[in-house]
């Protein structure tokens, strides 16, 4: 099938954009490099929803870069966004009339970028500079890299998602294995 690209909204100018996760609701949450979270709404009227502190982007190999990519947990009742430029995964707690809470540390990875929960509420974080997935159990206990099995291995991985038990992982092919980027895929035991 083919369409045509629109434009939807368009964030500040400064914002530069990269991850979005929608609510049960249907308001869209946008991570900026920035160093803020956007909310758009329904309406496609948008705010910002978080900046500063923890969300202030650092410097990795010469760029800037804040908050990349951004998640719910299954509850609905925290964002969870990377700050590649900082090595953490930062939490934003929701507020229960929908605004943003308390923003803490949740792990610290290095060079964090996609994030992604299982069906137990696992998060697992891409690491692209270290060619790692990590695994960072339920309520932030204790953060590992994921050991793969088998011959392929992960070639900058920056986004994953679950379908059951598989994650697909993207691979950015810097390492020019293949003549373009890949995606592969894990089972999970």
């Amino acid at each position: 099938k083919t369409g045509v690209v629109n434009t939807a909204f368009s964030p500040v100018p400064t914002g530069c954009p990269n991850g979005l996760t929608m609510d049960d609701h249907g308001n869209i949450f946008i991570a900026n490099f920035d160093g803020t979270v956007d909310e758009v709404t329904q309406s496609g009227a948008m705010s910002l929803f978080a900046s500063g502190g923890l969300l202030t982007p650092g410097t990795v190999d010469g760029f800037t870069i804040g908050p990349n990519d951004i998640v719910y947990n299954a509850g609905q009742n925290a964002l969870y966004t990377t700050n590649t430029g900082t090595n953490t995964v930062v939490k934003i707690q929701i507020n229960h009339h929908g605004t943003a809470g308390a923003v803490t540390a949740y792990a610290t990875i290095p060079g964090p970028d996609g994030l992604v929960f299982d069906k137990h509420g696992n998060l697992y974080v891409d690491s692209p500079f270290t060619n790692s997935i990590f695994l960072v159990t339920r309520g932030g206990a204790s953060v590992s890299p994921v050991v793969f099995s088998g011959t392929e291995k992960l070639d900058a991985p920056s986004a994953a998602i679950f379908v059951g038990n598989t994650m697909y992982i993207t691979n950015s092919n810097t390492g020019l294995t293949y003549p373009a980027g890949y995606v592969s895929t894990v089972v999970l035991k």
